[in-house]
């Protein structure tokens, strides 16, 4: 495991890429955090039922609301570091560097879990990130609370890891598949918007919500309308932790399949 993590360290602490794509996500990410309750001021949302609501006086980044609401607003920028998956994926194709890797020794199942270790190690820096943003935003507008209500609702950090590190290996078989740059980028975006609905639709309620995208979305689910007084689930299921894990497993495994069946 060492070997194929130091193997994965000197491929891309070298490469401009690696820096420039997970820079701009981790950028984003911590600029739209720390700006949240600014933006949620600038709105002005008006309810039949509810009249007229400063989002301001919301507490979106107090504990432990905030675990919720951070969560879900920092997995969309899970697209930028899906795209640096694909890349480096399928650079492996076409600078042969992965005939090379085979050639001196790694084997076909190694090198996918290198890449398995990459993801890994990019999901638990991504939490890492959005756990102390949640902790200085969440210490910033403090007002009492104990240390057990500060870590309630912390489940969904969990959440938040399961959802990068399934996008990710999402992500490495559609590189794998597909060997292709710029296609893996298409199909990695358009997959969750239009292929799986479709796909879905074919069949009943009781069996689309256990495909991978419709899995992942149900981790954390949209956290504002209980500011409206509506009823949303609370925590994450079980189930639908056990669900992701296994498409982990099962992306993991057709990559090596598939890695296995290509001709280098």
């Amino acid at each position: 495991m060492i070997r194929l993590l130091k193997l994965e360290i000197h491929k891309n602490f070298s490469y401009p890429a690696f820096w420039v794509i997970l820079g701009l996500h981790y950028f984003f990410l911590v600029t739209v955090l720390f700006n949240i309750q600014d933006l949620a001021g600038s709105l002005n949302i008006s309810d039949s039922d509810y009249g007229n609501m400063d989002l301001s006086l919301v507490p979106i980044l107090q504990f432990p609301d905030i675990w919720h609401n951070i969560t879900y607003i920092a997995s969309f920028f899970k697209i930028l570091l899906g795209i640096f998956i694909v890349i480096n994926i399928t650079n492996e194709f076409q600078f042969n560097t992965i005939r090379l890797n085979l050639t001196n020794g790694l084997s076909r199942v190694e090198f996918i879990s290198s890449k398995i270790l990459l993801i890994i190690i990019i999901s638990i820096v991504s939490l890492a990130v959005v756990f102390a943003g949640g902790l200085v935003l969440g210490l910033k507008n403090h007002e009492g609370t104990g240390t057990i209500q500060m870590l309630d609702q912390s489940i969904y950090l969990i959440g938040y890891f399961l959802e990068i590190l399934i996008y990710l290996v999402l992500a490495l078989f559609i590189g794998i598949w597909l060997k292709r740059t710029g296609i893996s980028i298409v199909a990695l975006l358009i997959y969750p918007l239009l292929i799986e609905p479709i796909i879905r639709w074919q069949f009943p309620d009781t069996i689309d919500r256990f495909f991978p995208v419709n899995a992942m979305d149900e981790l954390i689910v949209f956290p504002f309308p209980k500011y409206f007084g509506i009823e949303i689930p609370e925590g994450i299921s079980p189930l639908m932790i056990g669900v992701v894990i296994a498409w982990i497993i099962i992306f993991y495994l057709l990559s090596i399949f598939i890695l296995k069946k290509k001709s280098l």
